[in-house]
């Protein structure tokens, strides 16, 4: 059973959202948004931005850190309307939903609802876009997470094949005008690609995914973190048909998850949900060997990775 309960943080209050050795904090000055997330007691494995952090008010937008829902596909005015007011808050059974007014420019109005998932191991987090104008919108639910510095990003990828067998692709990467390939950042296995975080390196990095696994990950302090997500193979997603995005700069690495492109008439709305997980003693991995013995265990235990490589 999730816990809830008020505690001032950081400048901020905040509601401290536990199940069992993990939890999860959110203001409820601003957002919605998770500002911590990992064990009790433990680090942190979100990233804040240092200059926002207790922050609150004003029409600026303000990055903050944590985890936040954006809409896609990304744009200047649309997409950084600024999250500075309390969210309404309530409770709906075990539930904890947050609602932010209306974007005044956008005319969204943005829900996060967390509860506790399926297997009772983790937090779920739907993801809400409700379209309030007086026409349809087009647009993708976008749900970003800034992981702690210093860890590494792990994006999979799909089954891999032989030649001549296959002879088909099943591979869609794409990539950003300033992503450069021969960065160090970047690590290249046989069955996932990796970023690592650099705070001395300032050069941004962005890579998206069609991704039918559907999770990302991050391994930093020791930890891992897990959050899956639903993936249509019918669906149009944005930016080239990603359903899965990694970025890092020299402040953060972020870990996004996209819902697909969908028209939403007037008064309709449309949910991406994600699912959180945690583990411990997990090492950040640098090579496909570190990857097989430390984070491929996690991922069979979630039944995201068979048993036996294919």
């Amino acid at each position: 059973m999730m816990e809830i309960a008020p505690m001032p943080w950081l400048g901020w209050q905040c509601l401290r959202l536990r199940l069992g050795e993990i939890e999860l904090r959110l203001p409820t000055e601003i957002g919605p948004r998770v500002l911590y997330a990992g064990f009790v007691d433990g680090p942190n494995l979100l990233g804040l931005i240092a200059e926002d952090i207790g922050q609150r008010g004003g029409e600026a937008h303000r990055l903050y850190g944590g985890h936040r829902l954006w809409h896609a596909p990304e744009h200047p005015e649309r997409t950084y309307a600024p999250d500075n007011a309390p969210p309404q808050i309530r409770q709906d059974g075990a539930a904890l939903i947050l609602e932010q007014d209306t974007e005044a420019r956008t005319g969204i109005q943005k829900t996060l609802r967390i509860e506790v998932n399926e297997a009772g191991d983790g937090f779920r987090l739907r993801h809400v876009l409700r379209n309030t104008m007086l026409w349809p919108l087009q647009l993708a639910p976008w749900a970003l997470t800034v992981m702690a510095a210093g860890g590494v990003g792990i994006l999979p990828l799909p089954p891999r094949g032989e030649h001549p067998r296959d002879l088909l692709p099943n591979t869609r990467l794409v990539f950003w005008p300033y992503s450069d390939l021969s960065d160090a950042r970047w690590g290249w296995g046989r069955r996932h690609i990796r970023l690592r975080h650099d705070p001395t390196q300032s050069a941004p990095q962005k890579m998206g995914a069609r991704v039918p696994a559907g999770w990302l990950a991050y391994a930093a302090h020791d930890c891992l973190f897990i959050k899956t997500f639903p993936y249509e193979d019918a669906a149009h997603y944005p930016d080239d048909g990603c359903n899965a995005e990694i970025f890092a700069n020299n402040a953060f690495l972020e870990l996004e998850s996209l819902g697909p492109l969908s028209e939403i008439p007037p008064g309709a709305s449309v949910t991406h949900v994600e699912n959180w997980n945690f583990f411990r003693d997990v090492l950040a991995p640098q090579s496909d060997a570190d990857f097989e013995r430390d984070i491929r265990p996690r991922l069979v235990e979630m039944n995201l990775e068979p048993r036996r490589e294919s």
